[in-house]
């Protein structure tokens, strides 16, 4: 039986698709049961710098849960982590930078969902503009997993400056590609994230686990 959802889609009014990264394009559960094998390995011998753990537990759980007000926060979040643990800022950064930022690209082309080049090339053959909009950094990931974009937009740019389920990504993103909120489409794996920030930017959303069934209707 056809989901609703999916038929509520109207492809001949959608000109711009807006994507989150992290679980929409490839699989977290499979990079998360790679890099707990990865970090299981290294802190087996290097069993000193175990406490690096509690770094990446207070920064994810920040991130998360946006435990921090105002702006800036492309350093805030690491200012935070390092004041609440008691270490330098720097020492944070460089943690973050290995285990988030940088050891997670190697793995990312073998957990790539299936579907989503067919995806791509048909948004491309159409002329559907497409963007990536995520709270962590695009550009290095979309390489490694080796997909273009038009537009990449993180919420830690300084135009954006503030984490989903805030719409004002999708917005950026919409004005990159010269469209309005009206013509595009936001496909995400939360919907109390990216659902949210979609309904709030007045765009359509479409849950990630449902992209497979669209490919062939764009």
């Amino acid at each position: 039986m056809e989901n609703p959802q999916v038929r509520t889609i109207r492809w001949d009014q959608i000109k711009g698709v807006l994507f989150d990264l992290d679980g929409t394009l490839y699989s977290q559960p499979r990079l998360r049961m790679l890099m707990v094998r990865e970090m299981v390995s290294y802190y087996a011998l290097h069993p000193t710098q175990i406490g690096q753990l509690r770094i990446l537990s207070h920064f994810r759980r920040i991130r998360e849960h946006h435990e921090f007000r105002g702006g800036n926060i492309a350093n805030t979040q690491y200012e935070l982590t390092a004041t609440r643990l008691g270490v330098k800022e720097e020492f944070v950064r460089k943690v973050v930078d290995k285990w988030i930022m940088v050891e997670p690209l190697k793995h990312l082309a073998s957990c790539k969902f299936h579907y989503v080049d067919q995806v791509f090339a048909r948004l491309k053959t159409r002329g559907k503009g497409i963007a990536i909009v995520s709270d962590y950094p695009v550009r290095e990931k979309m390489l490694w997993l080796g997909l273009e974009a038009d537009v990449s937009v993180c919420a830690t740019d300084p135009d954006v400056d503030c984490f989903k389920p805030n719409p004002k990504g999708l917005l950026v993103a919409a004005a990159k590609l010269g469209l309005s909120p009206q013509e595009c489409l936001v496909v995400g794996d939360r919907d109390e994230k990216d659902g949210e920030a979609a309904r709030a930017a007045g765009m359509v959303f479409l849950r990630s686990t449902l992209l497979h069934m669209e490919a062939s209707r764009i």
